[in-house]
């Protein structure tokens, strides 16, 4: 019910910025407003947060999952600037990466209970592929390990690795 109201005021919010300032009548009007990524985003930071107000901002996982994602998807997006549906999985994957520990299980366990593409499985899993370099990347960075962030960032291609300093903020 949560997500519902929230989904509602958004679209609301967002009809009226964007064309009248008729109400939104259904669910699937408020999606179409919204647009999928933000649905998706909410129903990703539910694994981190309080399901009951939707308040991401008061989780640190949360926080950090979300800001992991951005990062991977402008990283993605400097590796393949065309290739749309590769900036999308590596914001999934970038969601996803810590959600198996507010599921109390493994990685490994938590991904035999959904259904995800195993490109973001097994970046996530085993660190596998160029997702699983990007998010290796990620928590270098957010360790503070600058230089072993640049060495894998080095793997992709030198000019990435000199990008990461500001795909970072």
């Amino acid at each position: 019910p949560a997500l519902v109201i929230q989904l509602l005021r958004l679209a609301n919010n967002a009809a009226r910025r964007r064309w009248s300032h008729a109400p939104i009548t259904s669910i699937g009007q408020a999606v179409a407003v919204v647009g999928s990524k933000q649905l998706m985003l909410w129903c990703c930071l539910l694994l981190y947060g309080n399901p009951a107000d939707l308040r991401f901002g008061h989780s640190p996982l949360a926080q950090l999952v979300q800001h992991r994602a951005n990062f991977m998807e402008r990283a993605a997006g400097e590796l393949t600037p065309e290739d749309g549906d590769f900036h999308e999985a590596a914001w999934l994957c970038g969601l996803l990466s810590l959600a198996y520990i507010s599921c109390e299980v493994t990685p490994e366990r938590f991904f035999t209970d959904i259904s995800i593409d195993i490109v973001i499985e097994e970046a996530i899993v085993e660190h596998a592929g160029v997702l699983g370099t990007l998010l290796t990347i990620a928590e270098h960075l957010e360790q503070g390990q600058f230089d072993a962030a640049f060495r894998q960032g080095r793997t992709l291609g030198a000019e990435f690795a000199g990008k990461i300093p500001s795909l970072a903020l």
